[in-house]
């Protein structure tokens, strides 16, 4: 429930820009602040993740292939994300100006083509269906409603929207959204990834021998 909230209250202050005929420092601000907030819990909560580690491989080395897993999967879907992150930055004078991404254009070329997703848009999708997958065959033995909370998160199934239309999963979180926009959302996936690993973990050391 929190990640829909989140992803309405993204697209509702991307409505705002969008609409202004001039550009609104203040809506850009938000979202540089929703993005710079964000990554600061993601880091906070990596910080957790190596005394975790520990104690599964003294208490638990029964999960340890698991765990490691767990680990690889989705350190490779946040640097997968970050890579993204990175490109659609790559031609401003400076990275970090959030004033600077007003626009949808460099994400909308990357994602999308005239009548359909772009190559790049598909793997996109792809990685995200795969990492889900992947952690639910590996913990549906052990957590078997694990699928549910994932797909709370990655569900990339068409979505209705707000008229009641289904729309494809990809177009309507990111097409023709300001780019500040569009990297808050990628941040937000990144901590989403990160929190259902430390949650993954948390679950594991509490296990009783």
């Amino acid at each position: 429930m929190k990640n829909l909230v989140f992803l309405f209250l993204v697209a509702s202050i991307s409505t705002q820009l969008v609409c202004c005929q001039e550009k609104s420092k203040g809506v850009l601000d938000a979202f540089n602040t929703l993005n710079t907030r964000l990554e600061d819990v993601t880091a906070k909560t990596k910080a957790n993740e190596d005394s975790l580690l520990y104690l599964i491989h003294k208490q638990h080395p029964e999960y340890l292939q698991k765990t490691k897993i767990l680990v690889s999967v989705s350190d490779s879907l946040i640097g997968y994300i970050e890579d993204i992150k990175l490109w659609i930055v790559k031609d401003l004078k400076d990275p970090d100006d959030f004033s600077a991404m007003d626009e949808s254009v460099v994400l909308d070329q990357l994602f999308f083509e005239e009548n359909d997703i772009s190559p790049k848009g598909k793997e996109f999708v792809n990685i995200l269906n795969h990492y889900t997958e992947n952690l639910t065959t590996t913990f549906s033995s052990t957590y078997p409603h694990f699928r549910q909370e994932l797909v709370k998160n990655f569900d990339t199934t068409p979505v209705l929207d707000r008229h009641g239309v289904e729309r494809d999963w990809l177009r309507y979180h990111f097409e023709g959204f300001p780019l500040i926009a569009s990297k808050v959302k990628l941040t937000h996936f990144q901590h989403e990834i990160e929190m259902i690993k430390l949650k993954l973990l948390e679950r594991i050391v509490s296990l009783k021998n």
